[in-house]
């Protein structure tokens, strides 16, 4: 999953996310639009932040995860269902519109 997905999955907002993780609000817009790479410290740090629903290879590595999104990966998101704030029909809803679930 990645993290504009994860964002919005989890119901939060940009600013709050880019505040968190001490970045200015520009730069986490341009880290979730793919227009910067995200360095290897501030992916360590996203990773932690998400308590690794998002783990730093998806964030250093975006074009190999996505080409090897599989079941298997659409079951792992399922499975984080509880961890949500979302209630679970409006997360499938939102894993759906990202393309996560068929």
């Amino acid at each position: 999953m990645d993290l504009k997905t994860w964002i919005k999955i989890s119901g939060l907002q940009q600013k709050a996310v880019a505040k968190h993780l001490g970045l200015s609000q520009s730069y986490f817009s341009e880290l979730l639009c793919s227009k910067k790479r995200v360095p290897l410290e501030l992916a360590s740090r996203i990773e932690e932040y998400t308590k690794g629903e998002i783990s730093r290879l998806e964030l250093l590595y975006p074009t190999k995860t996505s080409e090897s999104l599989n079941q298997s990966n659409t079951l792992r998101a399922m499975s984080d269902l509880p961890k949500s704030p979302l209630p679970p029909d409006l997360r499938i809803a939102a894993l759906k519109e990202a393309g996560f679930y068929e």
